[in-house]
């Protein structure tokens, strides 16, 4: 009888809680959300450019964001990562005004972003605008690797435990500052070659050389003042891009 009413029990079936939709992205949503979020990171106080900093974002960012959205979309990995040249006039707009913000005010040469450009652009000729385009491609591919890749996989593992994790504020945070840690550390090296070049033959001569002479340890110098600087602009930027996301949807 026991062996009946045990064969009539009903056998629990386990609850599976599915991941919630991926929101739907435009190409533009991270160069807007990396735009705001100079707003809070930009230091006011210390330098001018905060025009220049925005238009660079909205550029750089623009175009970071949106070939890797566009590929992940897509599945096209070789995309994957890429930068169109679209930032370096504004990167370059971006240096000109903080060196020129050490001037005195009689010798400042420009008034702000736009007049940075225009002024390079009659004087200098529309191709210095794109100077330094090829170091800042390469760095784009480990930064948008690093930010954007690492904070959509380490989400979506999170996800993966919905016993301890929602789709909520708290997951965007720890996803974005593990997605700035990553991307500081992948980039470091990058930057202190890029630092040193002029000091050697090329950027190859230099890696070698460097590695030689102070180690493997010395291509993450600089990397605490580099993750304090990038990490709050990393948060806030996703922040605001999930934000941008839920709005654009409706949710």
């Amino acid at each position: 009888m026991t062996g009946s009413m045990a064969a009539l029990t009903p056998i629990p079936v386990p609850t599976v809680t599915s991941k919630p939709a991926p929101l739907k992205s435009q190409w533009w949503f991270g160069g807007l959300a990396s735009s705001i979020a100079c707003i809070f990171t930009h230091p006011l106080a210390l330098y001018k450019g905060l025009d220049a900093s925005m238009l660079r974002q909205l550029t750089y960012s623009s175009a970071r964001f949106g070939v890797y959205e566009t590929a992940k979309q897509r599945i096209e990995k070789t995309q994957f990562g890429k930068e169109y040249p679209t930032g370096s006039p504004a990167d370059l707009a971006n240096v000109r005004l903080q060196s020129d913000a050490r001037l005195p005010p009689a010798q400042q040469r420009y008034s702000n972003a736009l007049d940075a450009l225009a002024t390079i652009f009659r004087k200098e000729g529309i191709t210095k605008l794109w100077t330094g385009v090829g170091p800042n491609i390469l760095r784009a591919i480990p930064m948008t690797a690093g930010q954007a890749a690492t904070y959509d996989s380490v989400k979506s593992l999170l996800l993966s435990y919905p016993a301890y994790f929602s789709d909520n504020l708290t997951l965007y945070i720890i996803a974005s500052t593990a997605g700035a840690l990553v991307a500081t550390t992948v980039c470091a090296p990058i930057d202190v070659i890029n630092t040193d070049t002029m000091l050697y033959k090329g950027s190859w001569d230099a890696a070698t050389k460097i590695a030689k002479k102070e180690g493997l340890g010395a291509f993450l110098k600089g990397w605490t003042p580099a993750f304090v600087r990038l990490a709050p602009h990393t948060v806030l930027t996703f922040l605001f891009l999930e934000q941008i996301k839920r709005v654009y949807n409706g949710v």
